[in-house]
């Protein structure tokens, strides 16, 4: 995730490009009381704040007591995030966590249910038993059969003693370059579930929001970066402690305006 303490001073110093077209950085640092070369270097991401100097220039710009606040916790933990291995390195240790799914075997599971059954097998009390797992997914016992055969089959389940069983090979990596799709098919069900969710499932034991923004296109790739980090924080969050119920998480990003013509 990246905490971004410089939206506020970048906004402020836009805002008076606005209002006056011969406002320049010079006057803009005049105002917060620091050197021009410092502000450059802030604005650019290249001179970290201290929280001193954070809450400083909060109160120059007349933030509120909360965005000050918010202010100085973002530049301590971008602080923070510039001392972690980068992305790389990080992506690198993951895939080695991960066995990638071929676009044969996903075209053969991308209902979204055989995920649902992986995951299902680390529920407590799990069972491959067709009519355990019909009940648990809202889905038909025959759907179940089937899936779990399957799932069998292509290797990806091992049945255990005890009516146990458990997914047998690490956890699966879909990459979507090449067979969209089955893929889209898949995310299409996600969203369709999350849907259903939204009417369905009381509010606390679900979460589920919308932003709505104008954006500059040239942050996008920046911007699936930063949900990538996030799911893998996410997941690493939720997956600990006694696992009791299967989620699915989704995440969209869209425009909803039309290009000029």
């Amino acid at each position: 995730m990246s905490y971004d303490h410089r939206h506020w001073l970048i906004e402020r110093f836009e805002e008076g490009k606005r209002k006056n077209p011969r406002w320049s950085l010079r006057r803009f640092a005049a105002q917060l009381g620091v050197a021009p070369s410092a502000l450059s270097e802030i604005l650019s991401g290249k001179r970290p704040l201290s929280a001193k100097m954070s809450e400083r220039l909060g109160k120059k710009l007349g933030l509120s007591e909360a965005e000050t606040k918010l202010m100085v916790r973002h530049a301590l933990l971008s602080k923070v995030e510039t001392q972690l291995p980068d992305d790389g390195v990080i992506n690198a240790l993951r895939e080695d966590l991960h066995q990638k799914v071929d676009q044969e075997t996903f075209a053969a599971i991308s209902e979204w249910y055989y995920f649902a059954i992986l995951s299902l097998s680390e529920v407590k009390g799990s069972r491959f038993d067709a009519s355990w797992i019909s009940r648990r997914l809202g889905i038909s016992r025959d759907e179940a059969a089937v899936a779990m055969r399957r799932l069998v089959r292509l290797g990806l389940v091992e049945t255990l003693k005890g009516g146990k069983y458990r997914q047998s090979t690490k956890a699966l990596s879909i990459e979507t370059k090449g067979y969209e799709p089955a893929i889209r098919q898949f995310l299409h069900q996600a969203m369709a579930k999350a849907g259903t969710a939204l009417d369905q499932v009381p509010a606390e034991l679900r979460e589920v929001c919308s932003v709505t923004m104008a954006i500059d296109p040239k942050n996008l790739d920046k911007a699936r970066r930063a949900v990538k980090r996030f799911r893998q924080e996410l997941t690493d969050i939720l997956q600990r402690g006694s696992k009791e119920r299967v989620y699915t998480f989704n995440v969209q990003l869209v425009p909803l305006d039309q290009l000029p013509t």
